[in-house]
């Protein structure tokens, strides 16, 4: 039985892989084995992962996983959004141009996303920010706490996301169209079952062509980079985080999807980002890092208090 290291654990909530591919019998086969050795099944996987999330004993969940059915039963682990910082707009001019001096300029490119659905993985959106023009909807919301797709966080966590996306003035991709699929709760931390919830549900869903924003991250989770590969096997493309703890990305999920993007966060002097006021805070680095961006100092000027 799998344990993430360093992970804050969900004591009796197991998510269970079993053999094979994911479908529609996965709901039957989760039932059976639940009956063989007890517990509740919670919620169960159609696309990206075949399997299920358990309710149950330590003891129970040991003897499941020794059945021939099962691949692995990882402990449900705490998954938390990366930290926002908000800055001056230099990040804007930083990614429209190779030379390491900007101009003090942002070119949008003349489709910026048009005919692109980005799907943002976080507390949810306040799709009726005015800086979404109508392109923000709701998909899916794992959490079930009555928000409904919408952004409930203070800082407004999910909606600066899809605003650094897609906002009107301040977004990369000022045309793409916006499906929240909220997988965080209002104290920015969810669970590990319900961002592959939310993987799951895109696998299904997912207009394309399709992008998918991860700003978000927890300990290293086997059953969520299965999940993250098997929805980027189908077709979607997948950015995620690399982290913010100044340790090495491999070791965090999903940023160690070795099919995802994984991006660092860069400051103005185009380095790594590090030293923000702590211990372990600075963008994390390794191999599993496939690119730097603008993330120490950028803000996407959109929060729940803006119209």
């Amino acid at each position: 039985m799998h344990v993430s290291a360093g992970a804050a654990v969900v004591e009796g909530r197991y998510i269970v892989s079993l053999k094979g591919t994911a479908g529609p019998s996965v709901q039957s086969a989760a039932g059976a084995v639940a009956s063989r050795y007890g517990g509740r099944v919670e919620r169960t996987y159609q696309r990206a992962l075949n399997g299920f999330v358990l309710t149950a004993t330590e003891a129970q969940a040991r003897r499941l996983a020794a059945d021939p059915q099962v691949e692995r039963v990882e402990a449900d682990s705490v998954v938390s959004g990366a930290e926002t910082r908000y800055y001056p707009l230099w990040n804007l001019d930083r990614v429209d141009q190779r030379s390491s001096v900007l101009d003090d300029e942002f070119r949008y490119p003349d489709q910026a996303g048009a005919g692109v659905t980005a799907y943002i993985m976080d507390t949810g959106i306040r799709t009726s920010h005015s800086q979404f023009g109508g392109r923000a909807t709701v998909g899916f919301d794992a959490i079930d706490d009555g928000w409904n797709g919408q952004d409930c966080n203070e800082q407004g966590h999910g909606t600066h996301v899809a605003g650094t996306v897609g906002g009107a003035t301040y977004g990369m991709a000022n045309q793409v169209n916006l499906v929240s699929v909220r997988v965080l709760a209002c104290n920015n931390l969810g669970l590990t079952s319900q961002i592959i919830a939310g993987v799951d549900w895109i696998t299904q869903n997912a207009q394309r062509p399709a992008v998918v924003n991860m700003s978000l991250g927890g300990g290293e989770s086997p059953t969520m980079e299965i999940a993250v590969a098997n929805s980027i096997a189908s077709g979607i493309t997948y950015v995620v985080a690399a982290g913010n703890k100044e340790q090495d990305a491999c070791n965090f999920s999903p940023a160690g999807v070795p099919a995802a993007i994984t991006v660092g966060a860069s400051n103005p002097m185009a380095e790594r980002a590090t030293g923000w006021g702590g211990t372990d805070t600075g963008s994390n680095w390794g191999t599993c890092v496939d690119l730097f961006a603008p993330g120490e100092i950028r803000d996407s000027r959109l929060r729940l208090c803006h119209r």
